[in-house]
């Protein structure tokens, strides 16, 4: 049995996966579901600062400002 989504990848790299499909979406010129995806990412960014007692590293992770900018382009 292959294991789930939750098992394979940490909060933070959800989000990063959410953020570059979204990005991609919006690259094929399919902005609403683009701007879906990014709303997703954003929730999962919400859920990763409140589930982290120590403030998650952005190293390497898009940012929720660069995000928010690409759903009101």
């Amino acid at each position: 049995m292959l294991p789930s989504c939750r098992e394979l990848f940490s909060p933070a790299q959800k989000y990063q996966l959410l953020v570059y499909h979204a990005d991609a979406i919006f690259h094929d010129k399919e902005y609403r579901n683009a701007a879906s995806k990014y709303n997703s990412a954003l929730q999962q960014k919400k859920v990763l600062s409140k589930t982290s007692k120590v403030r998650p590293s952005t190293g390497g992770t898009t940012s929720s400002v660069q995000a928010q900018v690409h759903i009101s382009s």
